[in-house]
């Protein structure tokens, strides 16, 4: 079995990227670790695989997430965001609270035509986040899309 040191898909050590691996490139103001460390301690399986000054990867749920300390011109906004599929309502309470702390709801956790317990909220770094438990009702997502537009419009 290779060890998460062994294994550098990220091209930091190497010094050579491997072809075809996707994930986010997450943009913060010089505060890249404290994200990293912040998202390790709100996700239960969250790990720090690879750090060096400009950059912190860490990997949830088997999906890799680049930090890079970068200027303060560009910034995230809403228009991205992860969207979380919680096994139990529990586990979305928990998630809703550590990353609620600091940030701000976009729209309220409550139920949803789409999900038995939905938010969508930014984290104290701007990062934004859809939390749904109950699991995503795919047939009723242009509803979705529809309440959300509509709930953006009124706010």
């Amino acid at each position: 079995m290779r060890r998460k040191e062994q294994i550098d898909r990220t091209g930091l050590n190497s010094g050579k990227m491997n072809k075809n691996i996707i994930y986010p490139c997450l943009w913060f103001d010089g505060n890249a670790k404290a994200a990293a460390d912040f998202y390790c301690s709100v996700f239960n399986d969250a790990i720090i695989t690879s750090e060096n000054q400009m950059v912190i990867i860490f990997e949830s749920s088997g999906q890799k997430f680049m930090c890079l300390n970068g200027v303060p011109e560009f910034k995230i906004n809403p228009s991205i965001s992860f969207y979380v599929i919680c096994d139990t309502e529990k586990e979305i309470d928990m998630l809703f609270r550590k990353l609620l702390e600091g940030g701000s709801e976009l729209m309220p956790l409550g139920k949803y035509e789409w999900s038995k317990k939905y938010v969508w909220l930014q984290d104290k770094f701007g990062v934004n986040w859809q939390l749904s438990y109950g699991g995503v009702r795919f047939s009723n997502f242009n509803y979705q899309i529809h309440t959300i537009s509509e709930f953006l419009k009124t706010n």
